[in-house]
């Protein structure tokens, strides 16, 4: 898998609905990792698409399984790499939050087709 990071939509199934969750995810040892507010656990091992756009409006689509994590290094290191704090790393305050990793199964990036004034791009 190529290394994928930054916005990217979590496709997941709660509570029988389809949910889109736009999160930050940052690529650590070939797994996407993201800082959550919101409580996945019900979520834990739900087979999850990710999608990523870029501004030529190519799709990174990865799927894998959703494995949730509440171990406070991992919140640490997700927020490490996103730079929000330099190392020795702090014990996470933020209680609230929990890490979300994406297992990839495939990735596949699709060329764009937009339109752009009546012509496909692409």
């Amino acid at each position: 898998m190529a290394p994928l990071s930054g916005i990217g939509m979590l496709a997941i199934i709660e509570n029988g609905e389809p949910r889109f969750r736009p999160l930050e995810f940052v690529s650590v040892d070939g797994e996407l990792w993201a800082a959550s507010h919101a409580n996945l656990d019900n979520c834990d091992g739900q087979h999850v698409d990710v999608l990523f756009f870029n501004e030529g409006y190519d799709l990174a689509q990865v799927q894998g399984v959703l494995r949730c994590s509440h171990q406070v290094g991992d919140l640490d290191r997700v927020r490490a790499l996103r730079g929000e704090y330099n190392p020795p790393y702090p014990a996470s305050t933020h209680q609230d939050e929990i890490v979300i990793k994406v297992i990839p199964r495939d990735t596949e990036v699709l060329p764009a087709s937009h339109q752009k004034n009546g012509e496909k791009a692409g």
